[in-house]
């Protein structure tokens, strides 16, 4: 069965409306699952959406405590920590790698070996 473009839309503003909760919730730190699952859903937010959410934002539950005791935290990752209005494909770690010259050439002249140019 296809979607509705109305509905398409809906749901991608129940994503957007998920994604800015978390961002909102967890700027101040990690919290417990089982809360943000509880405030989430007394503003109207499905647990499935507010896990997809998660998912996009990149947010990683860790486990604290142990046994009947334990709960899992959902923090931000890094990168997503000032990045409350971004696209969520915005928020994929930096790679920090940098090459100063990765052309060979250097300011537009070719660069050869004379020892290997016959004439």
């Amino acid at each position: 069965m296809l979607l509705s473009p109305d509905s398409d839309e809906e749901e991608r503003s129940a994503l957007t409306e998920a994604k800015e909760f978390l961002l909102d919730e967890l700027s101040g730190g990690g919290r417990k699952q089982s809360e943000l699952l509880k405030e989430a859903k007394s503003l109207g937010i499905s647990e499935r959406t507010l896990k997809r959410a998660k998912s996009e934002i990149g947010i990683k539950a860790a486990k604290e405590g142990f046994g009947e005791q334990g709960y899992w935290i959902w923090p931000l990752p890094d990168t997503a920590k000032d990045a409350k209005h971004t696209d969520s494909r915005d928020l994929a770690p930096l790679n920090d790698k940098r090459v100063e010259n990765p052309n060979p050439l250097e300011d537009g002249k070719e660069v050869f070996d004379q020892s290997i140019v016959k004439t």
